[in-house]
């Protein structure tokens, strides 16, 4: 649209409007109802339809179950252990599952998928917050609201399994990565002055990267990595960023 006149003006205040809107707790409590609406329904009354679930289920009823500390290190599936997987998404839906049942609820699937579709909605959260610092609260309330209803998303999140998990992981690991890159690109154009302040993001970074180990080993260090490598060749040379 033009930029002058009456139509530039009305244009700019009520984009600033939208942003306005979508950038605080109005933005927040919109994606949380439509995380909610996706995700919600069909999570105690759709039946495990994939192996891997009923196994990942199963292994954690096993560690639940159990009567010593060795059944939280080793997840076991009937009595081979289960070591193809890391033991964090079987810990969140132990936790899930010793918090609901010591509140008197019957043990039920939805309570080992419940982090499955907390991990989904953490995910949709970040991309928001990621989009709004990249663009505007527009553009990463649009990117959160497409994550939250892209068809393999609603369905993993009513899954129990590591996927979920996974990619929340993954995603706070690449946002901390774009914080650390960015804030040092901009420290380099000012010539350096101001301060570079990457240590927070840079931690959190680690963090990201440690846990997405620990539900399903090389994949978050690998998509961080090889994300890391591609922005150093592009920018034409090789430098330690943390």
């Amino acid at each position: 649209p033009p930029r002058g006149g009456v139509w530039g003006l009305f244009h700019r205040h009520a984009w600033s409007g939208v942003n306005a809107v979508l950038d605080g707790w109005r933005g927040l409590a919109l994606l949380l109802a439509l995380c909610a609406a996706v995700y919600v329904p069909g999570q105690a009354s759709i039946p495990p339809v994939d192996r891997d679930e009923s196994r990942f289920a199963q292994a954690t009823h096993q560690m639940v179950a159990g009567d010593s500390w060795h059944d939280w290190v080793v997840p076991m599936l009937q009595d081979v252990p289960r070591i193809n997987k890391p033991p964090l998404i079987y810990w969140l839906q132990g936790a899930s599952v010793e918090a609901f049942t010591a509140l008197g609820l019957d043990e039920h699937i939805w309570m080992y998928r419940l982090p499955s579709a907390l991990a989904a909605t953490l995910t949709v959260l970040m991309v928001w917050r990621w989009g709004a610092r990249m663009f505007s609260p527009a553009a990463g309330f649009l990117a959160g609201a497409m994550l939250a209803v892209a068809p393999i998303v609603a369905w993993e999140a009513h899954q129990a399994r590591s996927d979920m998990v996974l990619l929340a992981c993954t995603t706070l690991a690449m946002w901390m990565l774009w914080e650390v890159w960015s804030r040092r690109r901009r420290w380099e154009t000012r010539e350096r002055r101001g301060g570079c302040l990457t240590l927070g993001p840079a931690m959190a970074f680690w963090v990201a990267v440690g846990l997405g180990v620990m539900v399903k080993g090389p994949i978050t260090p690998m998509v961080a990595g090889l994300t890391a490598l591609g922005l150093e060749v592009v920018g034409g040379r090789w430098r330690r960023r943390w």
